[in-house]
């Protein structure tokens, strides 16, 4: 063997050797290394998380695995529910309480299970940063029913004098403004294109309240306080030209769309209406209407 060859053997690979083992090596513990903060961080962000969630009244729970988060989720029954409209100042509130009743006997049942479960041996750990945030998200809803509660009580327990200055306030009077939209459920329009719609009815009775100095009046009153608006469903195009002809007997501003037809329906098709005025007025038209 030639003597440059054996000292490349000797000396050179040995060298290469050690390069490429010591560049694979920094380059697997500064990985290490950055794993490590990147789980630090997580777990970082989770107490703060979990902190934040406890100072506004969400209860969290620990020691939860991924398994009982599971369990929970599909014992959800996930295709039964009901879109319950939450409580309002000038509203009678049936439904909300209906649907509070039912959470707090659901509540009080989980509460039992858990003490129950309380009392056995064993114990669990959780596998990872992630499961052991385990936030409880039924204690989230009970949380918003805990606030309707307190709701029904100081409604239960205010004055005459109190509803009195609530009717002078402001706010209450920005509030007998709204807007509603009956979208033609009989066209059978998927959600982009009644997004659509909706929004050129919006544009369209915007514009007709605002030429006239009562409209601009309306219009600004409900600006301030949210700018109400509602969907409700229609069921067919002559009930929409008939709920457009009821409001212009009621003097409430209203705006018929008809679609162009270039997408989905033909050209011509009454898509969507908009009522804007007082409430008890617009209420007088589509109250009897359901929610989209």
């Amino acid at each position: 063997m030639p003597k440059s060859e054996w000292a490349f053997l000797r000396k050179g690979l040995p060298f290469v050797a050690i390069v490429l083992g010591g560049a694979y090596t920094i380059h697997f513990f500064q990985q290490v290394r950055y794993d490590f903060r990147q789980v630090q961080q997580q777990k970082d962000n989770l107490e703060e998380i979990r902190s934040s969630l406890e100072k506004g009244g969400v209860k969290v729970r620990k020691n939860v695995t991924l398994e009982q988060i599971y369990k929970e989720v599909a014992e959800l029954d996930a295709d039964s529910w009901e879109n319950v409209r939450g409580p309002r100042d000038n509203e009678d509130n049936v439904q909300y309480k209906q649907a509070s009743s039912s959470a707090r006997n659901s509540r009080k049942k989980t509460t039992r299970q858990e003490e129950d479960s309380s009392t056995g041996t064993g114990t669990e750990t959780a596998g990872t940063a992630a499961t052991e945030s385990g936030l409880d998200m039924g204690a989230y809803t009970s949380n918003l029913f805990s606030q309707g509660e307190r709701y029904e009580e100081s409604e239960s327990e205010s004055s005459s004098e109190d509803e009195a200055a609530l009717a002078r306030s402001p706010n209450n009077r920005g509030r007998s403004y709204k807007m509603v939209f009956v979208a033609n459920t009989s066209l059978k329009m998927g959600a982009g294109k009644m997004a659509a719609q909706v929004g050129h009815a919006t544009l369209g009775v915007y514009q007709q309240a605002m030429r006239s100095e009562a409209g601009r009046e309306m219009v600004k009153h409900w600006t301030r306080v949210g700018q109400v608006k509602i969907v409700v469903k229609g069921e067919s195009t002559e009930q929409l030209v008939e709920l457009s002809k009821a409001s212009n007997n009621a003097g409430v501003f209203s705006y018929l769309v008809a679609d162009a037809g270039y997408t989905q329906i033909p050209a011509g098709s009454r898509t969507v209406l908009a009522v804007f005025g007082p409430v008890e007025q617009v209420d007088a038209i589509t109250g009897g209407l359901k929610l989209l």
